[in-house]
């Protein structure tokens, strides 16, 4: 193999090695920071969702099932959680996990939240769902009262929350690409760089070699 071929073969290696370095950790940066974004950017809707959870006094029925209690329990909801945020929308289920009234801030609601996935088991947790093409977090409270259970599921639209995300998903794509092109020249230059050393010594042992052969021809003919 020829010097400049070797010379070339040792360049590209060097330029990948270094791309590869750069490029995993622009990878790693980026994973991180969108890491962070994402389970920030619900913190303040989980941490009032679970708050819910402290406000026992609204769990507790006079007498579960019955429509005086259902409109009492309408009541004490609209008074705490939506007094606490008007964002919330609180679906008040029976056993059977049927829909019986929704209560919020607005006195009509869409016909979609009907349709909002329910799991009786799921209690306490928050937990994201979709519905009419928005995204909600929630959770879901049981109240007890003489063995009958009404469930409190409690929603907080995140749509914002969401488009603030894919822009910021995209704004990051766009800049770790960048990052990404730059990487590459970067390592080239530094690549060439590293191996101008190399270079000059393998030039210079080519020089000795062909002067030392031309010296070495006369006396080796006579």
């Amino acid at each position: 193999m020829t010097e400049r071929a070797l010379i070339r073969r040792e360049l590209v290696r060097q330029t990948a090695l270094l791309f590869f370095v750069f490029a995993l950790l622009f990878a790693l940066l980026g994973a991180g920071v969108y890491s962070m974004v994402s389970s920030n950017i619900y913190r303040n809707a989980d941490e009032n969702l679970q708050a819910i959870g402290m406000e026992s006094d609204y769990i507790t029925l006079d007498a579960a099932g019955s429509g005086s209690a259902i409109d009492d329990l309408s009541l004490t909801l609209q008074q705490s959680i939506v007094d606490a945020d008007p964002q919330f929308i609180t679906l008040i289920r029976n056993e059977q996990g049927d829909l019986l009234e929704t209560v919020g801030l607005y006195a009509s609601y869409p016909s979609f939240l009907r349709h909002i996935p329910f799991d009786k088991n799921d209690l306490e947790r928050v937990y994201q769902i979709a519905a009419g093409g928005h995204e909600y977090r929630g959770i879901t409270y049981a109240a007890n009262d003489e063995g009958e259970t009404t469930y409190l599921q409690t929603l907080v639209n995140v749509d914002s929350e969401i488009a603030i995300l894919d822009g910021f998903t995209r704004t990051l794509i766009v800049y770790l690409a960048a990052a990404v092109v730059v990487a590459a020249g970067a390592s080239y230059l530094l690549s060439r760089r590293t191996l101008k050393p190399i270079v000059a010594n393998m030039r210079a042992q080519t020089e000795f070699v062909q002067n030392a052969s031309h010296e070495l021809r006369t006396p080796l003919a006579v």
